[in-house]
């Protein structure tokens, strides 16, 4: 989640934890997943941002999702669909497209 004071460049980034163990369990389409944000990460950067002279409450939040991975042979990574390289182990490459 990305805090974006009114009138500034910066963002400010905070990591949310998912209610659902997503490495032990499947979102299957139609699943919903709530997303927390854990205080103790939370307060140090609203603290960063009042040191900054930055209005915390007027600020836009936003969500970014990069990574969404379906198997160990499909995996979304920030706009495109990537497959296992046959080549090089732990590397990743676009699919081709039919």
């Amino acid at each position: 989640m990305f805090f974006k004071p009114a009138g500034e460049r910066n963002l400010y980034s905070v990591q949310l934890n998912a209610s659902t163990d997503l490495k032990k369990k499947l979102v299957e389409p139609g699943d919903e997943v709530e997303l927390t944000i854990n205080d103790a990460r939370l307060q140090p950067i609203l603290e960063m941002m009042r040191q900054a002279g930055v209005d915390v409450n007027n600020s836009e939040v936003s969500f970014s999702l990069d990574t969404a991975v379906y198997s160990e042979q499909l995996r979304w990574y920030r706009g495109k669909v990537l497959q296992p390289d046959p080549v090089v182990p732990l590397k990743w490459i676009p699919v081709n497209k039919p």
